[in-house]
Formats: C-alpha cells, sequence, structure tokens
C-alpha cells in the first residue's frame, strides 16, 4: 500500500463521521476576513475542499470555484456543483487551468511532513494568490492521528516563502493556528 492509499483511506473513514463534516475553515475565513482576498476573484480552487461548502459559495457568487480533494467521501452527498469536484491529491496535484486564487485552509498539516515541499511546489504551479490556514496541534478521529505535521510558524514560512512571497496574518482563535497570504515572488 502506497502513502497515497494509505492517507485516503484514513480520509475516506473520517469523512463518514458526521462530527467530521460540521467545520468549513476556509468558508469561515471567506465569510470573516474577506479582507485578505484578492479583491476580484474570477477563477479560484479549494485546495483540500472536503465538503465542498467553499467552492459553491464562490460559484454562488459567480466566481468560477473548484474543489479538490483525494477522498470521494469528503464531498457533501446533495453538493449542487459535483461537476467541479476534482479528486486528486495535493502532492500529484496536476489542473487542467491556472486560478487568480487557492484556498488551502487547515490542510496542510494533514499533509505527511515528507511531502509538504512537493505539495507546496504543485500549489504554487495552478495557483497565483495562496491563503494558508494551518493548525499546529494534534488531531485523532477513529484512533488515528490526522496532524502528522505539527511545526512552529517559523518553519512554514520557511516552507511557503520557496514558492511565494509570504505574509503571516494575524489570526486569534484561541489554538496556534498561522494564516499566510502568499502571493508571486
Amino acid at each position: 500500500m502506497t502513502l497515497l492509499d494509505t492517507e485516503r483511506a484514513k480520509y475516506d473513514l473520517a469523512w463518514k463521521v458526521p462530527a467530521y463534516r460540521v467545520k468549513a475553515h476556509g468558508l469561515a475565513l471567506w465569510e470573516s476576513r474577506r479582507g485578505i482576498f484578492p479583491p476580484v476573484v474570477t477563477r479560484a480552487v479549494d485546495l483540500g475542499c472536503g465538503h465542498g461548502r467553499l467552492f459553491a459559495r464562490w460559484r454562488d457568487e459567480g466566481i468560477d470555484g473548484w474543489g479538490v480533494d483525494f477522498s470521494d467521501h469528503a464531498l457533501d452527498a446533495d453538493h449542487p456543483y459535483r461537476a467541479h469536484f476534482i479528486r486528486a491529491c495535493l502532492w500529484e496535484l496536476s489542473l487542467p487551468q491556472r486560478f487568480d486564487l487557492g484556498v488551502c485552509a487547515d490542510v496542510m498539516e494533514h499533509i505527511p511532513e515528507v511531502m509538504v515541499p512537493q505539495t507546496l511546489d504543485r500549489i504554487a504551479a495552478h495557483v497565483d494568490t495562496a491563503i494558508f490556514k494551518i493548525a499546529n496541534f494534534p488531531s485523532r478521529s477513529l484512533g488515528v492521528d490526522l496532524h502528522p505535521t505539527l511545526r512552529p510558524a517559523d518553519w512554514w514560512m520557511e516552507q511557503l516563502a520557496s514558492f511565494w512571497s509570504v505574509a503571516r496574518l494575524p489570526l486569534k482563535t484561541g489554538r496556534e493556528e498561522y494564516l499566510f497570504r502568499c502571493v508571486p515572488n
């Protein structure tokens, strides 16, 4: 079994748990922190879209929104824009188009550390501006560690700066979480 198979199996199970389907981190950022995003967005991709609520909102707002996740069980069963969902692994990402904006909220801590540089490389190859929200605390579901990459903000800044000009933005959540806006160098 490959690393991708192992990771996909974890999330196929996690997405079947109703409590795992509650939060929509990217959508929450879009609604509460609109000023961190480019003022005009025509094409956007939610990287690690989960249930797909952010890219559904984009489409409802007239943005050409897409969602990417590697679990077939992530997207809401009644999702109105299923045709704009791409099943793909972020560290193997190959999309047919480039996007003005990529949002990757509460995803990078789920990526095995050995795959972080390759994941960022693939994201940078497909998006201009990227917004990352990254948690730095453990998360377990069904007896499995879902946050294998727990690193401080400086480590993430260094990783992101290999691909973009990076700004760390304030984020007060009561937990150790980081928010970054990345733009082309």
